[in-house]
């Protein structure tokens, strides 16, 4: 099994490296293996000069890539509030959706029930808050 982590993207290189590290400490904690991938813009990011050397990796990339794979993945949107790339984009971009899955988007991080009830969202929850200060988050 493989977990996307995707966000929307953003020209930002401090956006992409923060969800570098937010999918490292995923991957430590649960033992999977979480890849960060973003839907749009990061591919435009200079990574010799901003990202250390390693490009952004696009999210329609790799599930190109997976058409011929086995594996079972999971979608991870980390998204800070509602998005039609989290309701239609994903969606109609998943080639195999018996082995393809969308996890409940990160929509609602405000309401501390939802982040309370389920455990993925309440460790990327907390990554994300030991990683950007708390203003950065509301």
């Amino acid at each position: 099994c493989k977990i996307l982590l995707v966000d929307n993207g953003s020209l930002r290189p401090d956006a992409t490296l923060g969800m570098r590290r937010i999918a490292q400490k995923l991957s430590d904690r649960t033992s999977l293996k979480v890849i960060p991938t973003s839907y749009r813009f990061a591919d435009r990011i200079d990574a010799d000069r901003d990202l250390n050397g390693v490009k952004a990796v696009m999210f329609n990339k790799v599930i190109e890539e997976q058409q011929t794979c086995s594996d079972y993945l999971v979608v991870l949107p980390l998204f800070l509030g509602p998005s039609t790339v989290i309701t239609k984009d994903i969606p109609k971009t998943l080639t195999r959706p018996s082995r393809q899955v969308v996890a409940p988007p990160l929509a609602e991080m405000t309401d501390p029930a939802r982040v309370e009830n389920c455990r993925i969202t309440e460790l990327l929850y907390r990554c994300a808050l030991s990683l950007f200060p708390y203003s950065a988050l509301i």
